[in-house]
């Protein structure tokens, strides 16, 4: 507060500036003849300055003012401990944020209230003492008091109160700090008792060391029997059962004791109670028990009778271990008793748990290592399988330029000798040779799974018969295939390849399952399924189907075995035997044909595969004689012709100019690039090997492209991975034709591809 002295003073140096202020401003001396009035003005010009300066500082003041207040409400709400005033009669005049928080309360509930309605009913007498304290003592005291907050909540507090008085020596208000010390209490209460129970008695120590040099000590089918010696020993029974849970099952021991103390029986699941008890018993497992004591009460087994019964839960943390019972002994059962029982458990529980959780540790280890060895195992075979895939492609794409050749030669030589001709009927083995050659190549792709699909509608009746005979081959002499076909079958859409590759991994997995001779059965026919008949099982629509099975005389299989057979790398097979792959890509070409498979089997009364495929509404196209029948020809179209094997670049040359093309020849794709770039016509095709030396089939025709728009594009290849067509075949102007190809399939994909429409349906594999 300022006083009146030093608001005179203020005053006076606030006179001098402003006399100091006057001068300075006056510019221009004011003449008057007036002298009283000028002095008049000065003064009151000085007086004006006088006030607008004291106004500016107390301005200035007051937000010094206003800033220090702002940071001690700060202070004093946002202090990390309770701060409250009160009158000397308990009421609050003011309280803190932070106190608020404590009593879950807001500032206007707290003030002008008595704060004795914030503690605990159990502490008001300890809170009017302590006021009584501060109010006589007239100094600091501090007391431990409850609060209630708002909820309920009871918070355990340090309580510090300051009076403060005025000038005259009466109490102006109090001071009260408080601080929230519940989990300080909690932890000092805490702390009592883990010092109570390191306290123990020297029985329950020796008890403690006891069970715990049993477990370092012994071996482990030793540790229960003397851990129950401890219980007999300590509790003067004649009997002691353990009786452990382990993936739901229960393991008993017991030890019994004769009346001069000799072991009767022991060991786990010797000792005849042990398998009553586990039968009486195991109701308790499944609903948790406390300690039950049974003074006075005899229990019958069927080795006698049982009496005085105590039965204590082995519990660590949230597992139920099993259960500690004692029996058979002259005196009831005291808390003693039932305290050095809950020692026993409480040593043996977290032994008992880390042995068992090691075991388990222990189990899952070898059967993750088990695992690996299995999948490494599949992961070789697999390997081997892709490396035998490769070369049996690698293989094929060389057998099938040469099949090229004699197959081309051939029908270029058809042209030339008549059916009369006495060459024509060696030219026709020839040829029929070279066809059944390229159908072998096609059968060891499909093995390999490196067959391009082309699906288009079959006939499942020709597509089976030509290939009894080598499923024969493959099935072997002492197996029997039965081939029953239906009559009138539908046709089917799907890759002829695809056939092959389903019949012959079924054929395989019935071979394997019949031990000596036995027989396969192949058998087809129409079927049709109307909505109020199907089987949930087929998880198919109703419709036409075309019925494709499979049955065996083999071992047959059981239902665990059935729910995954058709899971990928699963073989029930001996290691190096299967991969696991052959009926995961039965299903698999199934489901991509919009089919169904479903099994049947029973151990000993061998399996029946049964496969529907939905009915094709295209018909079958001819025979190889048929559509030989008709050859487009061509119309003066230049055709670039591209292929390292030079009798395959002439031969398809050769036919290409019978067929009526002008023809152009690279035998290295560089060569090509600089005709596209510098032949002065119009390029119509690029026919092209897909596999070549320095750059593939699929790089080049994008580089030809580049030069040549509109050119059209013909890949052709014996054997080429997907990898190198999926970015071009199904593109428009694009097809595929697979070696060996007849000049009757080249005229038809030429006259195919030339003739359709930019804006028409997409060109894929011709066959």
């Amino acid at each position: 507060m300022v006083t009146m002295a030093k608001t005179n003073q203020w005053m006076e140096v606030l006179r001098e500036k402003a006399e100091k202020i006057a001068a300075e401003s006056r510019s221009t001396p004011v003449v008057s003849h007036a002298v009283d009035m000028q002095s008049l003005l000065h003064e009151l010009h000085v007086y004006h300055i006088e006030l607008e300066t004291q106004n500016r500082e107390l301005r200035e003041t007051q937000r010094l003012l206003e800033s220090s207040q702002r940071k001690y409400y700060e202070l004093f709400d946002l202090a990390p401990v309770g701060y409250v005033i009160l009158t000397d009669q308990g009421a609050v005049e003011e309280v803190n944020l932070t106190l608020c928080d404590m009593l879950e309360a807001d500032r206007i509930q707290i003030k002008d209230k008595p704060f004795v309605i914030y503690v605990a009913p159990e502490g008001h007498s300890a809170f009017y003492d302590h006021l009584h304290q501060v109010l006589q003592a007239r100094r600091r005291s501090t007391a431990n008091l409850p609060l209630r907050a708002k909820s309920g909540r009871v918070l355990t507090t340090r309580v510090e109160t300051v009076p403060v008085y005025e000038d005259s020596g009466t109490v102006k208000h109090l001071l009260v700090t408080i601080t929230d010390i519940s989990e300080l209490q909690q932890a000092y209460e805490n702390l009592a008792t883990m010092t109570a129970q390191l306290k123990v008695s020297e029985r329950g120590l020796k008890i403690r060391n006891d069970v715990a040099t049993v477990f370092l000590t012994s071996a482990e089918e030793e540790t229960l029997r003397q851990l129950l010696q401890i219980v007999v020993r300590e509790l003067s029974t004649r009997m002691a059962v353990i009786v452990l849970e382990e993936n739901e099952q229960l393991w008993c021991t017991s030890v019994e004791m004769d009346q001069w103390g000799q072991a009767l029986s022991n060991g786990p699941s010797v000792s005849p109670p042990c398998q009553e008890l586990c039968k009486q018993w195991r109701p308790l497992f499944r609903e948790g028990f406390e300690v039950q004591v049974y003074n006075g009460r005899t229990f019958e087994f069927s080795t006698g009778f049982v009496e005085n019964l105590l039965i204590h839960p082995i519990q660590y943390q949230d597992v139920r271990l099993g259960l500690l019972a004692a029996a058979n002994r002259a005196e009831p059962f005291t808390e003693q008793d039932i305290h050095t029982v809950r020692i026993i458990v409480e040593s043996l529980a977290p032994l008992l748990h880390a042995r068992w959780q090691k075991q388990r540790e222990e189990t899952e280890r070898r059967r993750l290592e088990a695992e690996q060895r299995r999948l490494e195992k599949r992961l070789h075979e697999t390997h081997k399988m892709e490396a035998i895939g490769r070369l049996a492609g690698g293989i094929a794409h060389d057998f099938n330029n040469n099949l090229q050749v004699i197959l081309g030669r051939t029908d270029i030589l058809f042209q030339f000798i008549g059916p009369n001709d006495p060459a024509h009927t060696h030219l026709e083995e020839i040829h029929k040779a070279g066809l059944r050659s390229a159908e072998l190549v096609r059968q060891l792709l499909t093995f390999a799974r490196k067959q391009l699909i082309a699906p288009r509608p079959v006939q499942l009746n020709d597509a089976i018969a030509g290939l009894l005979k080598m499923l024969r081959r493959l099935i072997g002499e002492n197996i029997e295939i039965v081939w029953k076909p239906g009559p009138a079958l539908w046709p089917v859409r799907m890759d002829p390849a695809q056939v092959d590759q389903i019949l012959a991994n079924l054929c395989v997995n019935a071979r394997d399952a019949i031990e000596g001779e036995g027989q396969i059965l192949i058998e087809t026919r129409n079927v049709s399924v109307p909505e109020n008949a199907l089987d949930p099982k087929m998880g198919s629509a109703a419709g036409d189907y075309v019925l494709l099975a499979v049955s065996d005389t083999g071992s047959g299989m059981d239902e665990e075995t059935l729910q995954k057979i058709f899971e990928p790398f699963f073989t029930t097979k001996d290691m190096g035997k299967g991969t696991g792959l052959g009926l995961a890509t039965v299903y698999g070409i199934v489901k991509q044909n919009k089919g169904h498979i479903t099994v049947h089997s029973e151990p000993g009364r061998g399996s029946r595969f049964t496969i529907y495929l939905p009915r094709c509404s295209e018909e079958v196209s001819g025979t190889d004689q048929e559509r030989a029948a008709h050859v487009p020809m061509g119309r003066g179209e230049t055709v670039l012709v591209v292929e390292d094997d030079p009798a395959i670049l002439t031969m398809v040359g050769a036919m290409l100019e019978q067929l009526g093309y002008t023809v152009l020849s690279a035998s290295h794709p560089l060569k090509a690039l600089e005709i596209a770039l510098h032949h002065e016509k119009p390029l119509d095709v690029l026919l092209t090997d897909v596999i070549m030396p320095d750059m593939n089939g699929r790089i080049l025709a994008e580089e030809v492209q580049r030069l040549r728009h509109d050119i059209k594009i013909l890949f052709m290849s014996g054997y080429v991975s997907e990898s190198l067509l999926t970015q071009n075949v199904g593109r428009r102007n694009v097809a595929f034709l697979k070696k060996p190809f007849s000049r009757a399939d080249l005229a038809r994909t030429m006259r195919f591809l030339l003739e359709a429409s930019p804006s028409g349906p997409d060109v894929t594999e011709s066959t």
